[in-house]
């Protein structure tokens, strides 16, 4: 489910990195952003249904609920003049 209570097709919950996010890299960042949120390994599914920007669920543990981290898409353009 969304954060609206809408139900969302999601990938499998892994401890893995989910296409396109690197749970090392985003950790570093998590972490001192949302001290004690997490505990354990940080794991991540992909949102079904965003529109151009790849959209996560970031479960919190033991308290319940989750976050949302969104990145932007991860192909080349061309630079805009």
């Amino acid at each position: 489910m969304d954060l609206t209570g809408h139900d969302l097709a999601c990938d499998d919950l892994t401890s893995g990195n989910p296409p396109g996010l690197d749970l090392a890299k985003f950790d570093r960042f998590f972490q001192p952003a949302c001290p004690n949120a997490v505990q354990g390994p940080l794991r991540a599914r992909v949102v079904a249904g965003g529109k151009s920007n790849l959209t996560y669920e970031v479960p919190m543990a033991p308290a319940g609920g989750s976050y949302v981290a969104r990145r932007s898409v991860t192909s080349s353009r061309p630079p805009t003049t």
